[in-house]
């Protein structure tokens, strides 16, 4: 055999794969796996429980996939240890962290300094207290995206965005705002996948 036909058996073989395997992954997410975010592949649910409820879930094809995948499954855990009803919503704060290039620990940080993450929300979704707590959001992922967008719109336009930064704006009357976001996004950087 020539290299030239061992060469097109390969690409022949890669493309019945992809053909197989796309359907796969562009399933939405109310099935196993979102379709493309972001220039990335990534679970837009990725909850734990639909880890276990299919292998398909742990499949990896690259260390950035794994590295966003890592981030999910840490945050989730942090959450759900905190008895935060946004816990299933890991996977929307790591992809839209990434999306207006925040660390993805910021917003869940400030949600636990605002609304215990999520638990003492007066049913409008709004953990972050934004807009002094007056704006509603019709779901958590609603809040994260128009949260994120606003601090890079309305706070820092370019660079990297520390509540140190934020804090004097976004809670200006507590000089311990920013040492609590703080606190709370090491805690969650801590957190230990087994």
């Amino acid at each position: 055999m020539s290299k030239i036909t061992i060469w097109a058996a390969t690409v022949l073989v890669l493309a019945i794969v992809i053909s197989i395997a796309k359907p796969v992954f562009a399933k939405t997410s109310q099935g196993i796996l979102a379709g493309l975010n972001y220039n990335r592949t990534i679970p837009k649910d990725y909850s734990t429980k639909a880890k276990e409820e299919s292998p398909v879930n742990a499949i990896s094809f690259s260390i950035g996939y794994k590295e966003v995948e890592n981030r999910v499954l840490k945050l989730e855990k942090y959450l759900n240890s905190r008895n935060s009803p946004m816990a299933n919503s890991a996977a929307d704060f790591v992809e839209i962290a990434d999306k207006y290039n925040l660390d993805w620990k910021l917003l869940p940080a400030i949600a636990g300094v605002e609304s215990g993450y999520g638990v003492a929300t007066p049913g409008n979704f709004n953990p972050f207290g934004w807009n002094n707590a007056l704006t509603g959001f019709a779901n958590w992922r609603e809040s994260i995206e128009t949260v994120a967008s606003g601090l890079r719109t309305n706070y820092i336009r370019e660079g990297e965005i520390t509540p140190s930064k934020i804090g004097p704006k976004y809670a200006p009357p507590s000089p311990f705002w920013a040492s609590r976001v703080e606190r709370f996004m090491a805690e969650i950087d801590k957190t230990v996948l087994e």
